[in-house]
């Protein structure tokens, strides 16, 4: 069965070694998110005490609804320097993805390509026009200031004091940005044939740490967790997708028809004009299939209301 995986960046993992388990000590669920930060120690002592009152999800929304993430970062950026978690998250989402989508906007030499050339290029590959679009009515302000461009190198930095003060987005994003980093270096040094696993220790310890609060952003995440080396195809795609429908069942703040999720979905399929959510559109690609994944979605909200690692690692 084909079936197109909603989240974006879920990484199919092929063509590389396995390699040895770390040595490093894996974080057990209830420890303390700093001890898997890297960087200033000043960052675990920052004052909290005096945060300004703000709605948990006014910032969430803004970022939903933003066009030109420097005013975005600049409307919260008093709440941020305050030590607002949730505030210092969505600047760091802002800020990395200015960071990484800017580099197709310029040359070898640093040359600033026009926005006709970027589209050409990008043109080329499905849905990329689209993307071309996206990214440069979020970081045109970015791109056009080379000195603020620079200032979206800080996304770590705001991303780690939101870790910090134990927000879990912010622990599920950064143990993705370690298990990324895992999986580029022991890339480095694979063979023809060999298969990289998931990787284990901090990033994955950190990431069931913020899975088992139940927050919807966590258990998102966790679709970038499953392990494509010990399913099959069909068993990989189901897996995946079971933890997008419970994040939704659980009220993950973009399952609706102007998602992320569902614009994906939309640059390689253009049935999902039909869907009205992310839960419409599992149950238009599963088709009769559907109730095995919502019943697998179950199983895991079940294990997580448990707080039972073992078997939330059942699904991974």
């Amino acid at each position: 069965m084909s079936v197109l995986v909603l989240t974006v960046g879920v990484s199919l993992l092929i063509h590389y070694r396995q390699y040895e388990r770390r040595t490093a000590k894996p974080m057990a669920p209830n420890q303390t998110a700093d001890k898997v930060l890297i960087g200033s120690p000043s960052l675990i002592k920052r004052d909290r005490s005096n945060l300004p009152p703000v709605s948990k999800d006014s910032y969430r929304v803004a970022y939903r609804k933003a066009h030109d993430y420097s005013l975005l970062v600049d409307a919260i950026k008093l709440a941020a320097n305050s030590g607002n978690p949730v505030a210092e998250y969505v600047t760091a989402k802002a800020l990395r993805y200015c960071a990484d989508n800017s580099k197709p906007f310029f040359g070898a030499n640093g040359s600033r390509k026009t926005f006709a050339e970027v589209q050409v290029r990008m043109g080329k590959t499905p849905g990329g026009f689209q993307l071309t679009n996206e990214i440069y009515d979020h970081c045109h302000s970015y791109l056009d200031d080379p000195t603020l461009l620079k200032t979206t190198a800080d996304w770590e930095k705001w991303l780690n004091l939101a870790v910090v003060a134990g927000y879990a987005p912010a622990q599920t994003e950064k143990a993705d940005v370690l298990r990324v980093a895992d999986l580029m270096q022991d890339a480095q040094n694979a063979t023809s044939g060999d298969v990289i696993q998931p990787s284990e220790g901090q990033a994955r310890a950190l990431a069931m740490t913020a899975v088992l609060s139940g927050n919807p952003d966590s258990i998102l995440g966790m679709a970038n967790w499953v392990d494509g080396t010990k399913h099959s195809g069909d068993e990989y795609y189901q897996l995946v997708s079971a933890w997008e429908l419970l994040a939704c069942q659980r009220g993950y703040d973009d399952c609706g028809a102007d998602s992320q999720c569902l614009r994906a979905v939309c640059m390689y399929d253009p049935q999902c004009a039909d869907d009205s959510n992310v839960i419409d559109s599992l149950r238009r690609q599963f088709g009769s299939g559907f109730d095995d994944v919502d019943r697998l979605a179950a199983e895991i909200g079940k294990a997580l209301e448990a707080g039972d690692l073992k078997a939330v690692e059942s699904f991974m």
